[in-house]
């Protein structure tokens, strides 16, 4: 396994030079709450449907050299410090179960919400815009956050999956949070092509009204090949 830090900036790098787009799959109740309250919802991951998302029995808290050396480097020359000069006099196992329960604390309180790399992408349509009749919106302003937060099972490779994770959360009895937007960084809505007639009405009035810089596509099917091809709604 990578160190982290050698993660973070692989990762960081592939987004900056690959994905200058981020896409996010939604049904339309929840993208029609989205757009009227400019909220994007964020869920902590114990709700999410892949049991092994995020799952903390898949890290390994043994080798904890590199956490004694971030201890020391940070325990010298301060007598602020004691309480970390106290850790160093635990033993290995107290420390690795001092981590653990560190790491645990922090996965109540985070949110996450997720984006993907590509809007065309059928199973995506099929799984998280309910089965083409959701929608799928464009953002030009997501974060990635790269960590064990994001680490999932290779059959999930198809989602190209980008993560936003907010730590220390306040999240409510639903175990999410709702955290406000800045409108202009919806760029695009895409409406699945089954999406119901009242819902893609709703949703272009909503966008005419609020999001009057945002273009709108409806997807269809391209005859020649396995492919959505989106096709501009004039405003």
């Amino acid at each position: 396994m990578r160190e982290y830090s050698q993660a973070t900036h692989d990762d960081f790098e592939y987004i900056e030079k690959n994905v200058s787009t981020a896409y996010k799959y939604m049904k339309c109740e929840g993208a029609i709450a989205m757009l009227e309250s400019s909220k994007l919802l964020f869920k902590n991951p114990s709700s999410f449907n892949d049991p092994y998302d995020c799952y903390l029995g898949l890290i390994k808290f043994d080798n904890i050299e590199n956490y004694k050396k971030h201890i020391e480097s940070r325990a010298k020359g301060s007598m602020k410090d004691l309480v970390l000069i106290k850790l160093l006099e635990k033993s290995d196992e107290e420390l690795s179960q001092l981590m653990q329960d560190a790491m645990k604390k922090q996965f109540s309180r985070i949110g996450i919400t997720c984006f993907s790399e590509h809007f065309r992408n059928l199973l995506m349509w099929s799984h998280y815009s309910d089965s083409h009749k959701g929608v799928c919106y464009s953002t030009e302003e997501v974060e990635p956050f790269i960590n064990c937060f994001r680490t999932k099972s290779e059959d999930w490779q198809f989602e190209k999956e980008i993560r936003m994770v907010v730590f220390q959360a306040n999240l409510d009895a639903n175990k999410q949070v709702h955290i406000p937007f800045i409108k202009d960084i919806i760029m695009e809505v895409y409406l699945g092509r089954k999406i119901y007639p009242n819902d893609e009405e709703k949703i272009i009035n909503i966008c005419i009204k609020d999001y009057p810089h945002t273009k709108i596509f409806k997807m269809k099917l391209d005859n020649t090949k396995f492919n959505l091809i989106p096709e501009e709604i004039k405003q």
